[in-house]
Parts: structure tokens; C-alpha cells; sequence
């Protein structure tokens, strides 16, 4: 009997082999797989910027791996969903502007959504949108000047009609208000300041000169808003202001210009030349009637040892500048000259107060002289204030080099201990944000 062969079983096809992970083919079948994870991830992220971020990372993965596989067409793909994120976000951040604007009840909520709109320059109904919110804008102020100028006449008419009835303050306090309606803040001031004791006339006055000053900063005066801040204090940021008032009017500044800000001990701001401004710090010298020794000792002391600097940087200090103007002091490093006899002039230092050396009061000779210490000096300071002390040493025992009344520079100095020569301070101001 024959018997059937057996069926023979046919080999079974070879799995496929994985890459090697360190072959080359290994290292992008890796980032590969990354570059998937990464774009699968992104249909999780939480807001449309991080999810635009994840997909075009995934992308530059994708686009790192050249022609391998697919890696053009997901490249492509990832591309595609990160425009889309972007796009979305965009119409997302435009609903919610246009959703304030709906609500918007004053011409400064008009105004800031046409700001907004203006920053999106991508989404093709923002500039439409943007006129719509400038249109509302300027209609509502027209309506609210109207409406000031209504109210102000109306007050005005009461006034008049009820003035011989009521208090000389009430009066006074009421005209202010009409002045504050018309935004006429200096007048408001002014009425308010002779109804003293009535009602809150004394904040009205602080609040009108806030928003004065908040004109003048807007309007580029910035020397006039940090007296009007500065005089207000520490009332609803006006300190902050002040300071950027104080740093844009410095900002501004050419050698040879004069700003006043400090304050003497009789309160009166101080008055100030610029002598040099290099785009960071502006370095300016005081115009101070005010004669006092350079050291008192009777030994010859160099300016690090003097009395002159330790009072400068002390009582002078403290008493002249606010916190804020104090902290934009610089404290740049001091060598004091020997002058023209080579002597030793000191240790050097470093000082938010100081006082020009010889070498210095020379460099600046042309902007001294232009803001009057050649021969007007003698017209402007008294007889006994001969003269002003430079930090270089002079040739006589115990002697100090000085600037004469004439401009000139005299090397061989004054007693350090005469009390007749006058200081002028020196400082360096940063003018940075």
C-alpha cells in the first residue's frame, strides 16, 4: 500500500529586522518616533500657544530627518496643525477684545480695545474692527465734552444765583469744581487753596495737582511734572512717576543745560549744569552758594581723608535727595590728581558725591565757562565765597587746589580749613529705565 508523503511545511518568512538603535537608521528610526510623540502630544496641550509650540517642534524633528519615510509629508502635516493653533488663538483673543468692546460704557474702554486690535495686524477683521472702536471713541469724548461744558455752565449759573446765600468757601470750593469739570486743574487749585478749611478742599488740591502733573508727563514736560509729583510725595504712585519724570527730563539733556531738582534746606529745588551725558549716566555740578572748609583738621589731607567728602556723602546726601534720587546716584571710581607739582593726591574712591578735580575742572572748562564761571561770578556770589575747592591737592602745607572767580585754576589752592571758599557738589545720575 502506498502511503502519502507528507506535505512538506514551507519556511517561515524572517521577521523583519529592527534597527540597530546605534546605526544611523537606528538614530533617526528614534527621533522619529519622538517627533510622533511629540505631535500626538500637542492634541493634549493645554491653550493654543503651547500646542502651536509642540507642533512645530514636532516639524523641525520631522524636517531634521531629510527624506526619511514620511518625514516631509508629517513635517508638513505638523506645520499645518501649529497655523492652525496660531489661527485659532488669534480669533479667540479677537472674540474676547470685541466682547469688551460690546460692554465698553467709556471712551477709554473704546481706546484701549482699538490698541488691542492694532496689535493684531494678522487677523483680517481687526483693522475694521479697530476704526469701529476709534470712531466710538471719539464720538463718546465729543459727547462727554459737551456734556462737561453743560454741566460746568449749569454749576456756574447755581453759583451765581445762590452766592449771595451761601458761605465766601462754599463759593470758592464750588468754583473749583467747575474748574476740576473743565479740567482746568491749575485753577481748580487755585480756588480750592482759598477754601482751606472746607469740606476735603485739602485732598481736591492733591488730587488736581496728580493729575496735572499726569498732563504734563503726557504732554513731554517732564521737568515741570517731576517738581508737581515730587511736591505731592507718596500719593497713588506719584514717587514712581516722579522718578521716570526725573530720569526722561536727564534723558534729555546737553552739556551745558540747566535742570533743578533736590531740594536746599529751605526746601528751594537745586539748581544744577550738565557737564557731560553719554547716553547712561549724565554728570552734573550744582550751582551751591554755600562756603565751607575742605578739612578743619589743620593737617594736609587728601580727599579721601577730608571732612569735605565725608559731609558730602553724609548729612549732604540725605538732606538734598529723595529715596528714588538717591538710588540713581552712580558711584563711580575717583583719582584725584597731584596737579601741576605731581604731589600725592590720596587714595582713590569711590563717592555718589563729589567734588571736580583739576584734571576734570580743565576737561570741562568750555561748559563751565559757558554757564557763567568766567568773570559773571564775581556778580553772582558774594565777596567773602572766593572761588570753589577742587579735590586736588595744593602746593602750599594744608592747602587745597581751587577754581578762581575768573575760571581759572589755581594750583598752588587755599588753606583747606578757610570757610570762605564754596562747595559745588558733583554727581553722576544713571538716566537708564
Amino acid at each position: 500500500m502506498k502511503t502519502v508523503p507528507e506535505e512538506k511545511k514551507k519556511p517561515a518568512a524572517p521577521s523583519p529586522k529592527k534597527p540597530d538603535p546605534k546605526s544611523e537608521e537606528g538614530a533617526k528610526e528614534k527621533e522619529y518616533k519622538q517627533a510622533e510623540q511629540i505631535f500626538g502630544w500637542s492634541r493634549w496641550a493645554v491653550g493654543y500657544q503651547n500646542r502651536a509650540q509642540m507642533c512645530r517642534q514636532a516639524a523641525e524633528k520631522f524636517q531634521s530627518l531629510g527624506s526619511y519615510k514620511d518625514s516631509p509629508a508629517r513635517a508638513a502635516e505638523c506645520l499645518a496643525a501649529a497655523e492652525r493653533a496660531e489661527s485659532e488663538e488669534r480669533d479667540a483673543d479677537f472674540r474676547k477684545i470685541m466682547e469688551e468692546a460690546d460692554h465698553a460704557k467709556t471712551p477709554d474702554d473704546y481706546l484701549y480695545a482699538a490698541e488691542a486690535l492694532n496689535r493684531m495686524p494678522d487677523h483680517p477683521e481687526a483693522e475694521a474692527a479697530e476704526r469701529m472702536c476709534v470712531d466710538q471713541y471719539r464720538r463718546l469724548r465729543k459727547r462727554a465734552g459737551r456734556l462737561r461744558v453743560a454741566v460746568a455752565l449749569l454749576l456756574c449759573l447755581v453759583l451765581a444765583l445762590g452766592a449771595v446765600l451761601v458761605r465766601t468757601q462754599t463759593l470758592q470750593y464750588g468754583l473749583g469744581t467747575v474748574c476740576v469739570a473743565l479740567k482746568r486743574y491749575d485753577s481748580a487749585i487755585k480756588w480750592y487753596r482759598q477754601a482751606p478749611n472746607y469740606e476735603d478742599s485739602v485732598d481736591r488740591i492733591t488730587e488736581c495737582s496728580y493729575l496735572r502733573a499726569a498732563e504734563l508727563f503726557d504732554e513731554g514736560w517732564y521737568a515741570t511734572a517731576y517738581k508737581t509729583y515730587r511736591a505731592i510725595g507718596d500719593y497713588r504712585g506719584a514717587e514712581a512717576w516722579a522718578e521716570e519724570s526725573f530720569r526722561r527730563m536727564l534723558a534729555r539733556q546737553k552739556p551745558g543745560s540747566v535742570v533743578e531738582f533736590g531740594q536746599d534746606e529751605s526746601g528751594k529745588l537745586v539748581k544744577w549744569y550738565v557737564l557731560d551725558n553719554n547716553g547712561d549716566t549724565v554728570t552734573l555740578i550744582a550751582e551751591f552758594d554755600e562756603a565751607r572748609a575742605f578739612d578743619s583738621s589743620g593737617e594736609q589731607r587728601t580727599w579721601a581723608d577730608s571732612e569735605l567728602r565725608l559731609w558730602l556723602n553724609t548729612e549732604f546726601l540725605s538732606q538734598t535727595f529723595l529715596r528714588y534720587e538717591r538710588d540713581r546716584l552712580a558711584q563711580p571710581v575717583l583719582h584725584s590728581d597731584g596737579g601741576i607739582y605731581g604731589l600725592d593726591g590720596g587714595a582713590d574712591t569711590a563717592d555718589q558725591v563729589y567734588i571736580l578735580s583739576a584734571e576734570e575742572a580743565q576737561a570741562y572748562a568750555e561748559v563751565l565757562g559757558a554757564v557763567g564761571d568766567n568773570g559773571k561770578a564775581k556778580d553772582k556770589y558774594s565777596a567773602t565765597a572766593y572761588g570753589w575747592w577742587l579735590r586736588t591737592p595744593g602746593a602750599a602745607d594744608c592747602g587745597a587746589a581751587v577754581v578762581n572767580q575768573d575760571g581759572s585754576i589755581d594750583y598752588y589752592g587755599h588753606d583747606q580749613a578757610s570757610d570762605q571758599t564754596r562747595v559745588r557738589p558733583v554727581i553722576q545720575v544713571s538716566i537708564q529705565p
